[in-house]
């Protein structure tokens, strides 16, 4: 492989891990903030009565490696037996492995190649990233800045972002209020 190429895919990687660092840190100070935010929504809002027990859930489908092409599809599956054969549980009666073992398990039932690629870089297992992969990548890379460009944007993140400004932070608080009146 030409060394321009072999950088290409260097640069590829440590960009798509530098936004999925990036996302993990904004959920975090999401997650990290969303209780004390809603204490202060429901002090200023008492749900009726007649919205206990109410929920709602999201049915997440599910990915089909198929949309990708078969030299991808083929890689995925490859990537996972080869991680598999190191960290089942029958070849980890100690569980040491047990975390990979979910998490490669999640990586390919949701199309996450990245993810794949992280743990074989974990275990030492070799790969070679194919110019069919790239998109795949890209694609990755573009899923997780538009999910930081979410967090980035929601009301809770810009909340937590004015830390120190009470009055501002109040104002969006009763934005919200007002946003989700008939869905509190």
């Amino acid at each position: 492989m030409k060394d321009s190429k072999k950088l290409a895919h260097k640069k590829i990687l440590q960009e798509y891990a530098f936004v999925k660092t990036d996302l993990e840190y904004k959920q975090s100070i999401l997650d990290e903030n969303q209780k004390e935010f809603f204490s202060q929504v429901y002090e200023n809002h008492k749900p009726d009565k007649s919205d206990e027990g109410k929920s709602c859930s999201i049915k997440k489908k599910k990915f089909d490696w198929k949309t990708l092409g078969p030299e991808v599809q083929e890689k995925a599956k490859k990537l996972y037996r080869e991680i598999s054969k190191l960290v089942h549980p029958d070849k980890d009666p100690n569980g040491v492995y047990q975390d990979l073992f979910e998490k490669s398990a999640d990586a390919y039932v949701n199309g996450r190649l990245m993810d794949l690629y992280e743990i074989c870089d974990n275990l030492s297992i070799e790969y070679v990233i194919s110019d069919a992969e790239i998109p795949v990548i890209e694609s990755e890379i573009s899923e997780k800045r538009k999910a930081i460009i979410a967090i980035e944007k929601s009301i809770i993140y810009i909340w937590s972002q004015l830390e120190g400004d009470e009055e501002t932070r109040k104002e969006l608080v009763n934005q919200f209020i007002e946003k989700t009146k008939n869905k509190l």
